[in-house]
């Protein structure tokens, strides 16, 4: 039967098939097939390799994956444009190119027992006039003791140096990505502790409330000095946080609109963008800031000491 690659997902289905059973997709016309409103040719399938442990041998196993469909088009659409190709994957395209670059050499057939003779000096090659090497071993006599043949090889010099570009490429490409995955978890975990400390400031606030509703004298004492406790160290904590947001805040202060938007773009996000994210919460902080002053000004104006206050 023939196959078609669903335009949606990329994956393999029936050329007569008017749905994507593994994505739903339906063409303009669902009442006819996907493969008669278009030309759908499947791509080839792209395939990478894992280890796993194996228990049983007590070894890594080396296992070939299918990549996505999705991903599988998504790569082969890339490709399709060697303009592209050459503009974004540099590397690939020049060791592509490195092996359509060939040279050719002849070499020389040597036995086994003239090569021997030939590395302990009782024979060797004779060149001419003009320094070209004959294809005959010479003795010490200087008579010809073998005439050796010549066979054609073809040699590829570019194409080591550049797969060997291409693989650090690839390395550096992947160290990037994690790198800028560790960057956005450690952006992720900044909003995470960042939205603690606002919580925390909140809930000093009530607390505080709660402590002047207390008619003990004594217990109403120490529920606001904890009160003022929690929203002094929830201020603390976004004074730390708003002091790295200015940082960031005052290092684009001087990058012009293509600086900012363009100057950072490998890690993940762009000056620009990551300016305005430090700015909202820049604007958090303030806000959580001045909570834990009001809870320690309220709280020492409860107390009576309005010096501390």
């Amino acid at each position: 039967m023939p196959m078609i690659q669903c335009p949606e997902c990329g994956t393999h289905i029936a050329a007569t098939a008017r749905t994507c059973p593994y994505c739903g997709y339906v063409g303009d016309d669902p009442a006819q097939p996907i493969g008669a409103q278009a030309v759908y040719e499947p791509a080839p399938q792209l395939q990478f390799e894992i280890e796993r442990w194996n228990p049983r041998t007590d070894t890594m196993d080396t296992q070939r994956v299918d990549l996505a469909p999705e991903d599988n088009r998504r790569i082969w659409d890339a490709l399709k444009d060697w303009k592209h190709v050459q503009a974004m994957l540099p590397a690939l395209a020049e060791a592509v190119l490195a092996m359509a670059r060939s040279e050719k050499q002849w070499v020389a057939d040597i036995p086994k027992y003239y090569e021997k003779l030939l590395d302990d000096g009782q024979v060797f090659f004779r060149p001419d006039r003009n320094g070209q090497i004959l294809p005959h071993l010479v003795g010490k006599n200087g008579r010809i003791v073998k005439q050796v043949r010549l066979k054609e090889t073809v040699t590829m010099p570019e194409l080591l140096p550049n797969l060997q570009h291409l693989e650090t490429q690839a390395a550096l490409a992947m160290i990037m990505s994690q790198l800028e995955n560790v960057q956005e978890q450690i952006a992720q975990i900044r909003g995470e502790l960042q939205q603690d400390c606002l919580a925390k400031a909140d809930a000093a606030w009530d607390q505080l409330n709660q402590s002047l509703k207390i008619t003990d004298g004594r217990r109403r004492e120490q529920a606001i000095m904890i009160a003022i406790g929690a929203g002094t160290e929830a201020k603390r904590a976004l004074m730390r946080h708003l002091h790295g947001c200015l940082n960031v805040i005052e290092g684009n202060a001087d990058q012009n609109e293509a600086q900012l938007i363009f100057g950072d773009l490998l890690k993940g996000k762009s000056k620009k963008e990551r300016g305005k994210i430090e700015a909202r919460m820049a604007y958090d902080d303030i806000a959580g800031i001045l909570n834990g002053v009001r809870v320690e000004t309220a709280g020492h104006m409860a107390l009576g000491d309005t010096d501390a206050a």
